[in-house]
């Protein structure tokens, strides 16, 4: 492992320590766009710049509270952070709630580090493999059958813009996208619909590569290259994460 990883690790740890501090304590408020935030996210993010900036040197960080400053094109590396995904869950007293970072090197995911800091689980992909803890996550099963028993994780609002009932298994939403991401690598659940912002994804998209996931937009028949969002647009539609051999059974059976 590069050193530069190890200290990303370690900063990420800490982040959560200061999660930890403040969880069941904090309340929040609702942004300009109807999501949730709290003085933890804002407090988190600075930890996580002013230190991801002390291993790095100068580089684009792009975050969900921050924005994306001055971003310049010419940097060769650009560093996506969220800093609490899924604020409502942590500001709920719910446990699925992560630190979420995606490190690029000019427009490749290159390392990723995503943790959960009340399960004390952490995620890495050190541009070879991804690892749950110590322990390498194996490639993503060859299976092409979805049975009754089945999890695909879901948004919370999916219910509102998704026909899923083609689907044979079972459907959660955990509050999570990075944790959402997270499992699919684990094999836990066989996929995984996301929206959101390159922050909210990228850390989940260096876990999936490291175990040969497969991400596409859903309605459409292409993947998803996340440095073309950067710094900050969403998503143009929702995105199927899931192994190679499931793709397009997935994507024929979520409807509009």
């Amino acid at each position: 492992m590069n050193s530069e990883l190890l200290k990303v690790k370690n900063i990420v740890k800490d982040a959560g320590k200061i999660a930890l501090q403040h969880f069941n304590k904090v309340t929040g408020y609702t942004k300009s766009d109807g999501t949730l935030v709290s003085n933890v996210d804002f407090t988190i993010e600075s930890f996580l710049i002013t230190n991801l900036k002390n291993v790095f040197g100068e580089i684009n960080i792009i975050g969900e509270e921050s924005g994306c400053g001055s971003f310049k094109v010419a940097l060769p590396i650009t560093i996506a952070i969220d800093p609490l995904d899924g604020t409502a869950a942590f500001l709920s007293g719910l446990p699925v709630w992560a630190i979420s970072i995606g490190i690029f090197f000019h427009r490749e995911i290159t390392s990723g580090v995503i943790y959960l800091p009340l399960l004390d689980e952490l995620y890495w992909y050190d541009g070879k493999y991804s690892y749950w803890g110590d322990k390498v996550l194996p490639v993503l099963s060859s299976s092409e059958e979805l049975g009754s028993e089945d999890f695909l994780a879901v948004p919370s609002d999916a219910h509102r813009s998704l026909d899923l009932r083609g689907f044979a298994g079972k459907t959660r939403s955990m509050g999570s996208i990075a944790a959402h991401l997270v499992y699919v690598a684990k094999g836990v659940a066989k996929g995984a619909i996301v929206k959101g912002y390159p922050w909210d994804l990228a850390g989940g998209f260096a876990i999936l590569k490291g175990v040969k996931g497969c991400c596409e937009y859903v309605f459409s028949d292409r993947g998803v290259e996340l440095f073309s969002l950067f710094p900050s647009s969403p998503v143009p539609e929702p995105i199927i994460a899931t192994s190679f051999n499931l793709i397009k059974i997935f994507k024929a059976i979520i409807k509009k």
